[in-house]
């Protein structure tokens, strides 16, 4: 049988491509980065040492990394540390340095500046699982709708 209009699109490591910060949410929250202040810092770091090279697949890489690390008992920061140490391990050492401080610098400007956030979505509400999805599939879609509901009445009153 023939392909019927399904496209599938597989990212290299080197496409470039701009994305939804929900989706990179979410795509976060799976990885095991659920708090919503921790994902922005690691989008942030990310960004600012990728600039216009910015890469989803070593951003999540780094994502796993550090929930694997937190899940053994290290703490954000260090976990972070660590898989900056790992993700920068193949530059040179004048790279390296430089990608290390540019992190350090990021990190002290994120305790300074102490973010306030608006509003914070219950990212495991709005992400379905397969799990979730084999078990009882109407009420993992009727959870997801019943949150974007709430989320949006919420946003208009």
């Amino acid at each position: 049988m023939r392909n019927r209009g399904v496209e599938i699109c597989i990212p290299t490591p080197q496409s470039t491509l701009p994305s939804n910060p929900l989706d990179v949410a979410s795509l976060l929250n799976i990885c095991g980065i659920r708090d919503i202040k921790q994902q922005k810092l690691l989008v942030r770091i990310h960004e600012t040492l990728h600039g216009t090279q910015y890469k989803l697949n070593e951003m999540l890489q780094v994502a796993t990394f550090i929930s694997q690390q937190m899940s053994k008992g290290f703490g954000f920061l260090k976990s972070l540390r660590n898989a900056f140490h790992e993700l920068c391990g193949s530059l040179d050492d004048r790279s390296k340095k430089e990608a290390l401080r540019k992190m350090e610098e990021i990190l002290l400007d994120n305790f300074q500046e102490e973010l306030q956030m608006e509003s914070s979505y219950d990212l495991d509400s709005i992400t379905l699982r397969m799990s979730d999805l084999r078990c009882n599939s109407r009420l993992a879609l009727i959870r997801q709708q019943g949150f974007l509901l709430q989320s949006t009445v919420q946003k208009l009153t």
